[in-house]
């Protein structure tokens, strides 16, 4: 794969990292900004979808040890949430890593403009982050086959999953917000790390600028965790700056410039 790891384009790639660590904290949502990003400097979809799975291990791995704790990860939910998606993440990364090239970038495209109508046209954050939780009940083996089935979907291109995750057993299942974020991190946690494995075996990661944005997205998760601690209105501020390199992503991935 040809890649320029030129020094502005990692102090950028950093910045970013940065800036998405933070969103993703008080927000999430920061796969839909980096794919295109990674796009936009050079690499190709396949390789984009593949580098983008380092931050997000490393982000939500020191997530869940504070979650853990904290005391909201428990045995059961190794067994009912995170065994199955493991499974089906890696046959999603399997998939993705040898799907073409032409393929995985309107996958991409298509996906981060439905997630675009979602979140900008019908504020689909405010209705699963704020909604009312349990508002149905679902059998276990029914929940089992759903997380599978999202698990597939995260090991296969990530973004998005959380949101529809939180959502899925917020309003299913009635768990409180805080448990659901702990096992959504875990989820993540623990299936980006075999499909970071699978996808470092088809040579699909480009390890410098992954480790980059890794990096920085590391130091906008603690960014973030103290905004959200320290300096609640900092949520606003947040919320309009996703919004605005939202913008600058979906432009890029039409051609826009």
């Amino acid at each position: 794969m040809e890649f320029d790891n030129g020094l502005i384009q990692l102090v950028a790639t950093f910045v970013l990292g940065a800036v998405v660590g933070v969103i993703n904290t008080l927000a999430g949502g920061g796969s839909i900004i980096t794919l295109p990003f990674l796009m936009m400097v050079g690499l190709p979809a396949l390789s984009a979808n593949a580098s983008n799975r380092l931050g997000i291990f490393v982000q939500t791995s020191v997530s869940s040890y504070s979650f853990i704790r904290k005391g909201l990860i428990r045995k059961k939910h190794l067994l009912y949430y995170v065994l199955p998606s493991v499974i089906t993440a890696l046959i999603g990364a399997y998939i993705a890593s040898n799907v073409t090239e032409q393929s995985m970038a309107w996958v991409v495209k298509t996906v981060i403009s439905c997630l675009v109508v979602l979140i900008v046209f019908l504020n689909i954050k405010d209705v699963v982050f704020k909604g009312k939780a349990g508002l149905f009940t679902i059998p276990l083996y029914v929940s089992i086959i759903v997380i599978s089935i999202l698990g597939f979907y995260g090991g296969f291109i990530q973004a998005g999953f959380g949101l529809i995750f939180f959502g899925f057993l917020h309003f299913l299942q009635g768990k409180p917000a805080d448990e659901t974020n702990a096992i959504k991190n875990l989820v993540v946690a623990t299936y980006s790390l075999p499909t970071i494995i699978l996808f470092m075996y088809y040579g699909l990661i480009e390890w410098k600028i992954a480790g980059v944005l890794a990096l920085g997205q590391g130091l906008g998760g603690w960014i973030g965790a103290k905004i959200a601690t320290e300096s609640p209105k900092g949520n606003s501020v947040v919320k309009i700056l996703f919004y605005l390199m939202l913008a600058v992503s979906v432009a890029k991935l039409y051609g826009v410039f």
